[in-house]
């Protein structure tokens, strides 16, 4: 009887870009001026056990186009991430500035107008009560909405990642997975926490297969179904068909095309520029022992 193992996974995320094309310069004094370059921002969490210990150690790096590669400190990373923060705060200002919104500025000279105007004023009292309960009214309403259009995103991601998934496992030429709603809701669960606490890691109790992705961006733009799943799946260029993997840098790949795995969940969150996508798979894949059956070469 074969023992069973805990599902085999490498931890990597990526991937986020900034704007800019300077290349840095020279001063006259030979220090370097502050680099703008575009770069990709790639956070890795690397697990490895020796002799029976197992570590975890977090990386982040810069990697710029031409190859290169840069270590990120935590305090500049922070730093990254609070600069975003104030420039979309700028942004929300300018936005609202341009759509006429009043400031609190504006509200509290029309309400000393009012006020200037004797007994117009208790009427005006009124009308701003009766006004803020129509505002919150329609803010509840609004809040609703919201909610429902967020959910009908995140179903319409769900299914473009199901379908990600299955081309590539079409290829391998095992059956497709099927979307289990219930899974999902588990995926956005983690989804929602992982953002909400700033983490990136993988269920310590989990009892479905896992892959997570993370990317970070100073201009946030949709999360794109497609980027994760591709992420995972590139991961096969490493693998060895025909045998048990040796290391843990081809775990997502071999679950997404694992063969005895055939529900699949999938959870998105995004905050502050940083997106975090789960993807939940039942049975879970990745045992040692059942690889060769499980993960067959390309057809």
């Amino acid at each position: 009887m074969l023992k069973k193992e805990n599902p085999h996974h490498c931890w990597i995320s990526r991937m986020s870009s900034s704007e800019g094309e300077q290349v840095p310069e020279e001063r006259k004094d030979g220090a370097q001026v502050q680099d703008n370059r575009p770069f990709t921002l790639v956070h890795k969490t690397i697990k490895k056990t020796v002799n029976g210990v197992t570590s975890v150690k977090q990386v982040t790096e810069k990697v710029f186009m031409d190859g290169t590669r840069e270590k990120v400190k935590d305090q500049e990373f922070g730093d990254m991430k609070e600069k975003m923060r104030k420039e979309m705060e700028e942004e929300c200002r300018f936005e609202k500035l341009k759509d006429g919104s009043k400031t609190n500025g504006d509200l509290e000279q029309e309400g000393r107008k009012n006020t200037g105007k004797g007994s117009s004023s208790d009427v005006g009292t009124k009308s701003a009560g009766s006004k803020e309960k129509q505002a919150n009214s329609g803010s509840d309403s609004s809040s609703d909405e919201d909610k429902e259009s967020e959910s009908n995103e995140d179903d319409k991601f769900a299914k473009k990642s199901l379908e990600e998934h299955n081309k590539f496992r079409r290829k391998h030429g095992v059956p497709p997975l099927t979307l289990n709603k219930e899974m999902c809701m588990y995926s956005q669960e983690w989804a929602e926490y992982l953002i909400a606490e700033n983490r990136f890691q993988h269920r310590t109790d989990h009892k479905y297969g896992e892959n997570i992705f993370t990317s970070w961006s100073s201009r946030p733009k949709k999360p794109d179904p497609k980027v994760p799943v591709q992420s995972w799946y590139d991961e096969i260029k490493k693998y060895q068909f025909g045998s048990e993997p040796q290391s843990s840098g081809t775990g997502h790949f071999t679950q997404v095309v694992w063969k005895e795995s055939s529900e699949l969940g999938v959870g998105v969150a995004s905050k502050d520029g940083r997106v975090i996508v789960v993807a939940n798979y039942n049975p879970p894949g990745n045992f040692m022992g059942k690889f060769s059956r499980n993960v067959p070469a390309p057809l």
